[in-house]
């Protein structure tokens, strides 16, 4: 019999221990949260009537964004929350597989993300399975409704492997019920348990595994979208107008339904945040992630301040134009480039050509160009083209958005007291007109946990 640690999530968040709060000294909390024993998260965003009067009343397009951003961006107690929830599976976890760390990634540790961005979290199983002990079934069917008095037997690696995110669904069900009874699992390139919201925080969450392996760095496998996450995190310090500017790209993105909630092989923020970040390279508004990677690198810590004295090395950038010319240039960008002839470089910062990029890091035996329309390698992992399930016509489609987004621009960014104008007519566009863009198959499958 053994006894696992206090679940430290349920339906009253004022009620969160808070431990640790110095493992999160890189976000700068206020120090009166270090002597706080418990979590209070603020009230929810403004409801959609709420936000189309507030942003009415606003006096410019720049103003309308601003107001939009700072309604909707995460507060250092939503990030706070975010990790006590990461934590709290963690030390379960811990107690069960000795070794076993979660960490976020994603939206929330970029600082691109919003109240209403999902919670990534991976999950990094130990490399020395001799002594793991695991849950007698993984069919919930079968279980008793105790945990803490079912059996315990040796778990054998590869069954661990195939059959962990089944028992770490079915484990989150019986700690919270309500919480997670909705939870899928999906799999993919990268299989995850997806819940659509947590209901405390109405977020949805992602969980994916990885096992630590004995051939990189020491045993210490890096999750690619973690490091990715510390990398866009230092450049939104260095160059403080991107998250703004990506919350903009992002709603535009959702109201137009070019994104969607949960996983999608298709269109995701994360992607059309890449293709952003490449236009702001291209033009001379942000450094390539070679030069942000150097700085990482060279010991520099991911702070304020630090951030503030790395800016000094990045003189020769263009100053960011306001926030209207920066939406229009980025629309001119995306409809002028043809992805079947370029790299879309984000290590180098520039478009590369496709036939001109042999003997770089991006050959044909890394990612093979004639298999995808879009190719975007990560910086972190060349092996992996971030916009990989994009074809011809789902670029046409998207470029055909923008090119509405254009002629809307130039007619209604103004103030209008009788009229949608600005961010809301950007986004007043009818169903059919919103319908055209052609949606990707879902190359997610749903898996019957019994079955896994």
């Amino acid at each position: 019999m053994f006894r696992l640690p206090m679940f430290r999530i349920n339906s009253d968040p004022s009620i969160w221990p808070v431990e640790n709060v110095s493992k999160y000294s890189s976000y700068q909390y206020p120090g009166k949260l270090c002597v706080k024993a418990n979590l209070s998260i603020r009230p929810s965003v403004p409801s959609s009537k709420e936000l189309t009067s507030i942003l009415m009343s606003c006096q410019s397009f720049d103003d309308q964004v601003s107001t939009f951003y700072h309604l909707t961006r995460l507060t250092e107690l939503d990030i706070l929350a975010r990790f006590v929830l990461s934590d709290s599976i963690e030390e379960i976890l811990g107690f069960i597989f000795r070794g076993t760390k979660v960490s976020i990634f994603g939206s929330v540790l970029n600082g691109l993300g919003s109240v209403s961005s999902d919670v990534d979290l991976v999950v990094k199983l130990p490399l020395n399975y001799d002594n793991l002990q695991y849950l007698r079934d993984t069919n919930p069917n079968y279980l008793t409704s105790d945990l803490y008095r079912t059996k315990i037997i040796s778990l054998d690696p590869d069954c661990l492997k195939n059959r962990f995110l089944s028992f770490l669904q079915m484990m989150l069900k019986k700690l919270d019920p309500l919480g997670f009874k909705y939870s899928r699992i999906y799999t993919g390139r990268v299989p995850i348990i997806h819940l659509d919201e947590i209901r405390v925080l109405e977020v949805g969450l992602d969980i994916s595994s990885l096992t630590k392996s004995p051939l990189m760095n020491n045993g210490e496998s890096e999750h690619c979208g973690t490091k990715m996450a510390e990398i866009l995190h230092f450049l939104t310090l260095c160059i403080p107008e991107i998250p703004k500017s990506v919350a903009l790209i992002k709603y535009l993105a959702r109201e137009l339904r070019i994104t969607r909630n949960g996983p999608s092989p298709g269109f995701t923020n994360f992607k059309l945040i890449s293709l952003f970040i490449n236009f702001l390279q291209v033009s001379n508004y942000a450094p390539s992630f070679i030069r942000l990677q150097s700085l990482i690198k060279n010991s520099i810590t991911l702070d304020s301040t630090s951030a503030f004295s790395a800016h000094t090395h990045f003189t020769d950038l263009n100053p960011f134009p306001s926030i209207e010319d920066l939406l229009s240039n980025f629309l001119v960008y995306v409809c002028s480039i043809k992805p079947c002839d370029i790299i879309i470089d984000l290590r180098n910062g520039c478009l590369t050509p496709r036939l001109g990029s042999t003997g770089t890091e991006y050959t044909d035996h890394v990612i093979p160009h004639r298999k995808h329309y879009v190719l975007c390698p990560d910086p972190t992992y060349p092996q992996c083209n971030i916009w990989s399930g994009i074809n011809e016509d789902h670029w046409s489609s998207f470029v055909q958005i923008c090119r509405a987004l254009q002629d809307t621009l130039k007619m209604q960014c103004n103030k209008n007291e009788n009229s949608k104008w600005g961010l809301l007519a950007l986004t007043d566009f009818d169903d059919c007109t919103k319908l055209k863009f052609v949606n990707v198959p879902d190359y997610y499958h749903l898996v019957d946990p019994i079955q896994s």
